[in-house]
């Protein structure tokens, strides 16, 4: 069993809490930088590490051969007999999720099960940002909670990803103009991706306003 985590965070705190199964933070950011279609997969990871080190003051070398690790694990993450993924509802959790259910429907069919826990919230935590405010305890009880991922969650993913990753962002307002209920969080994280974009009023974001 292999879980694959929002972030290093959650990651250890399964781990420490001492859960079944091998855990894997899935640690690209791409709600930021260029995410062209129509890459071949060499140009896919020279684009995301030319930006991931220029935007954090990395080693571009460093950041390719963990873009390349990360792919390797996701390639063997099919030996698994079930995978769960982790996440949750805001923009940088839905974009990574998006990228990741485009790239397991790509796969060669196997047995491996694909599960998903995607939360907004969490009993007792008023203001709930994440699930890297929970304790191990807590993380714990949503595992029974998971489900296998749909072939209607697959479908909007591929669809998503495919208008994220477009040059015209009106391809994401096509999108939202259809059902994309299968992911209850999807609209509102692309609507707060949509609000970074100048502003034809004057010319500036929403960050920027």
């Amino acid at each position: 069993m292999l879980h694959i985590h929002n972030g290093e965070s959650t990651a250890g705190t399964l781990r420490e809490f001492g859960f079944a199964g091998e855990h894997f933070a899935f640690q690209e950011v791409l709600m930021v930088g260029p995410t062209p279609s129509g890459l071949s997969t060499d140009e896919w990871f020279a684009t995301r590490a030319k930006h991931l080190a220029e935007a954090y003051d990395l080693n571009v070398e460093e950041c390719r051969n963990g873009l390349l690790k990360q792919e390797a694990i996701l390639q063997s993450s099919l030996q698994h007999d079930e995978i769960i993924l982790w996440f949750e509802h805001d923009l940088f959790c839905q974009i990574n999720l998006i990228y990741l259910l485009d790239w397991f429907s790509k796969q060669p069919p196997e047995r491996t099960k694909l599960s998903l826990i995607c939360i907004g919230e969490f009993p007792g935590v008023a203001d709930f940002r994440g699930l890297g405010q929970l304790t191990g305890k807590q993380m714990a009880t949503l595992f029974d909670g998971r489900h296998l991922v749909t072939e209607k969650e697959f479908g909007l993913a591929a669809q998503a990803w495919a208008a994220y990753c477009s040059t015209d962002p009106r391809d994401i307002l096509h999108l939202l103009e259809s059902d994309s209920s299968a992911m209850p969080f999807l609209r509102d994280a692309l609507l707060l991706h949509l609000a970074r974009f100048p502003s034809v009023l004057n010319g500036l974001g929403r960050i920027e306003n």
